[in-house]
């Protein structure tokens, strides 16, 4: 199942129409038809009488946006921020997915995540996030077998 989402997530297969985009990000059907306009989001319409629809890439960009407009930022500041924090969580993605091997929600409180092997030393690091007391903790621990 891991692999399955982890898949949708690399290949965008993660859509979302416009009605259910409005209400989980708060814009408006109007502003996403302006930006759209725009250039700064793009959706999917198969033909002109099928509703609108959004890949993950435009679903988070619209989030960005919405949260730099409404800390007062201009909607081309707010783009150009967005832009800016996709690449910055692309680059994130890249390095990371190839590494990171196990991901597990302990309690509903914690967030583990397990990074590794590295080169030659064989070693892992486990990273627990403490989500109730937004506290970040890390070991690094030789692989087992080695």
């Amino acid at each position: 199942m891991v692999s399955k989402i982890k898949e949708w997530i690399e290949h965008e297969d993660i859509r979302m129409g416009i009605s259910e985009l409005t209400k989980k990000t708060g814009a408006t059907t109007r502003q996403l038809r302006y930006w759209e306009k725009k250039g700064y989001i793009k959706s999917i319409q198969p033909d002109p009488n099928s509703p609108r629809a959004y890949k993950l890439s435009d679903i988070i960009k619209v989030e960005l946006i919405k949260e730099y407009l409404d800390s007062g930022y201009t909607l081309s500041m707010a783009y150009e921020k967005a832009i800016k924090k996709l690449s910055k969580m692309q680059r994130f993605r890249e390095v990371f997915s190839n590494y990171i091997k196990d991901v597990e929600i302990l309690d509903d409180q914690y967030e583990v995540f397990t990074i590794g092997p590295f080169d030659e030393t064989n070693e892992k690091i486990t990273i627990t996030h403490d989500s109730k007391n937004n506290l970040l903790r890390y070991s690094i621990k030789q692989i087992e077998g080695s």
